[in-house]
């Protein structure tokens, strides 16, 4: 486990024995393979897009797996298996998509065709291997950081999103770049400048994100239930 997405973290760098919210080493491995999943069913989510193809099912998917793994917004682990089994299933439909329409498809990237592990205690081994701490110790610690900083950035941005969404309001741009975003993560050619840059590019995205927020609880889309 090595969680640091929050203030509270342990000694103010990360948890790493269990969380100081309560996050159990396994709920943290889940997230960090729902992930995972978001990355690959993105890798062919962005390729169709380029092939003039968008699946909104999948932009709404990515949003709400993105958001589920933020802090404590969900600790239950059979909900993050059953998301992980739908990212999956999402990733595969938007590979043959993707296929018909001629985009790419032959991705290296193992997140583009990684199985999922039987049970939960081997999907929680496979977690813990893709976390970016476990798996890039030797990356340079700026870019690292830079990722990290980005993905956290990224769950906030589906929040904004995904609550947008239910009031009503959507827009293929923030989709585009949460995806685009997660794809890029997986990546290990990109400068520490445009690390930057995207970080910064997260941020100008937000506010698109939260506007549809506003602009529906302005037009009277946020009632009492």
């Amino acid at each position: 486990m090595y969680c640091n997405q929050c203030e509270q973290t342990v000694k103010g760098v990360a948890c790493v024995k269990t969380g100081a919210c309560g996050k159990t080493p396994a709920t943290a491995a889940l997230q960090d393979l729902l992930i995972y999943a978001a990355q690959g069913l993105s890798l062919y989510a962005v390729a169709a897009r380029a092939a003039g193809v968008v699946d909104n099912e999948a932009n709404l998917f990515t949003c709400e797996a993105v958001f589920s793994t933020l802090t404590n917004v969900n600790f239950d682990d059979d909900r993050l298996i059953a998301l992980m089994k739908k990212a999956v299933e999402l990733r595969e439909a938007m590979k043959a998509r993707c296929t018909a329409a001629g985009g790419k498809t032959d991705f290296p990237e193992e997140a583009a065709s990684f199985t999922l592990a039987a049970d939960h205690a081997g999907m929680v081994e496979q977690g813990e291997a893709v976390n970016r701490h476990a798996e890039n110790k030797s990356e340079d610690p700026d870019i690292l950081s830079l990722k990290e900083i980005l993905v956290y950035g990224l769950k906030g941005v589906a929040a904004y999103a995904d609550h947008a969404r239910i009031l009503g309001q959507e827009d293929d741009v923030v989709y585009a770049f949460i995806q685009e975003a997660l794809v890029a993560v997986l990546r290990d050619d990109i400068s520490l400048d445009d690390w930057v840059a995207m970080v910064l590019k997260c941020g100008e995205i937000n506010l698109p994100a939260g506007h549809g927020i506003a602009g529906c609880c302005q037009h009277g889309g946020l009632r009492s239930s």
